[in-house]
């Protein structure tokens, strides 16, 4: 298939949302003053590979959501329909109603849906087959029989929480979900129904920790912590300044962010650095050993359009504290020009030695924490104050496997880059310390 595929996006809202309590069902409720529907659906209007989107709603809210389309002009949206008793029934009614090449189907309370996302799906989707967009488990898994007696733990590194949109080629989950309606099949998403078709392969490709969805009023709160994150990431913009991307990245660029300048404006005051948001974690298997480090870095256009770059990096063997402060140091090279930035990390290591004025005290001392003993990782912190200057960043712990989508993702990348190719990089200024290094993280 070409560029001239057609994709729909068949976003699946039909349920009365009674775990989540309130007057209106959850894909309705406010969230940061639009509606939860209303933010998904805007993922997709934005989405350069989505032809179309087709909704399905409860009956009772048809008209609602036609004005609520009309209200936030969605060119894209080309039908409402009213959902039946089930997700899947909801899903089928879409599916006779629409004709194209490519069916992307998505969950209404999902508004933090990335068009990486949507992009990877869409691309495994062309090849013939089924993808579903998902996450690793951080989690050991337990399987366990109606009295609750434990029978097996799958091994947690071939267990993925699924998401959606999941997509396919139109005539391959049409077939699939009218297998399911002739056999009287209930499957827990689309994919198991073409995975009972057994002609057709469905693969795991990349998800986002922070692709929630909304089911109750704890799930809701969590999402009102991301929007704050971007706007944290979203300052209002200088009328008389081109909108620009403040990290226009090093090397390849990302998604989204090839449509801005990457020359720095001549003049940088504090008032006019951009703003942005970064979450960094390291990674190391016997400390040392084989490390990994993973950053995320988030900002938000003044078209409210959010960017993402993901970093990542592995080393045959250094230590957990170098990885912390790597995760740092490549996040804050990677931004051209001079940013104001929020940077998370689970190190209390990295943190302190930052807000707590150690590495200056260090440098004072030529690098040594007193008359007898070096300050360890010298190497990283002289590559990292240079970075303190050029912008102004506030250091924030968070707690480590708390549940922090963008922290969990940092650890993805981290442990990922640690346990990939055998031919990982050397970590150059790494040396075997005399004593054992204390990793505080």
């Amino acid at each position: 298939m070409t560029e001239k595929t057609k994709v729909t996006a068949v976003i699946v809202a039909a349920g009365s949302g009674s775990r989540f309590g309130g007057e209106l069902p959850k894909q309705f409720a406010d969230l940061g003053g639009m509606p939860v529907l209303a933010r998904t659906i805007g993922v997709f209007e934005r989405a350069a590979r989505v032809s179309e989107i087709f909704l399905a709603v409860p009956e009772d809210f048809i008209a609602h959501t036609r004005r609520m389309v009309g209200e936030f002009s969605f060119s894209k949206v080309t039908g409402v329909t009213g959902g039946g008793e089930s997700r899947q029934a909801s899903v089928y009614a879409a599916l006779r109603e629409i004709e194209t090449d490519i069916v992307l189907i998505h969950d209404g309370v999902r508004p933090f849906v990335t068009e990486r996302v949507i992009e990877g799906v869409i691309a495994e989707a062309e090849r013939g087959g089924g993808a579903v967009p998902g996450v690793p488990s951080t989690d050991t898994v337990k399987l366990a029989g109606a009295d609750g007696l434990i029978y097996s733990t799958p091994d947690r590194r071939a267990v993925y929480a699924a998401q959606t949109p999941q997509g396919f080629p139109y005539g391959v989950i049409l077939r699939a979900h009218k297998f399911a309606v002739a056999d009287g099949y209930a499957g827990t998403d689309d994919a198991s129904l073409v995975e009972r078709l057994r002609d057709t392969p469905v693969r795991m490709v990349n998800g986002d920790a922070r692709n929630i969805k909304i089911t109750t009023p704890e799930d809701a709160a969590l999402a009102e912590i991301f929007l704050a994150d971007v706007a944290e990431a979203c300052p209002p913009e200088p009328a008389q300044e081109p909108e620009k991307c403040p990290e226009s990245m090093a090397g390849d660029s990302p998604e989204g962010f090839e449509d801005f300048s990457p020359e720095p404006p001549a003049v940088h005051t504090e008032d006019l650095r951009k703003k942005v948001t970064v979450y960094t974690d390291g990674a190391c298997s016997g400390n040392p050993g084989p490390g990994g480090y993973g950053a995320v870095i988030l900002f938000s256009s003044s078209s409210g359009q959010v960017h993402r770059k993901e970093l990542s990096g592995g080393f045959r063997l250094t230590t957990n504290n170098r990885m912390e402060i790597l995760s740092a140091i490549a996040a804050l090279e990677a931004l051209r020009e001079p940013c104001e930035a929020v940077l998370y990390s689970d190190s209390q290591y990295l943190v302190s030695a930052v807000e707590k004025g150690w590495i200056i005290r260090w440098r004072k001392k030529n690098w040594m924490r007193n008359k007898t003993e070096p300050a360890l990782n010298a190497d990283l912190w002289k590559r990292l104050l240079p970075l303190l200057d050029r912008h102004s960043v506030e250091f924030r712990w968070v707690r480590g496997h708390a549940g922090n989508p963008e922290n969990e993702r940092c650890d993805q990348l981290a442990r990922a880059a640690a346990s990939g190719p055998s031919s990982l990089a050397e970590d150059e200024g790494f040396t075997q310390p005399a004593v054992t290094e204390v990793t505080l993280s």
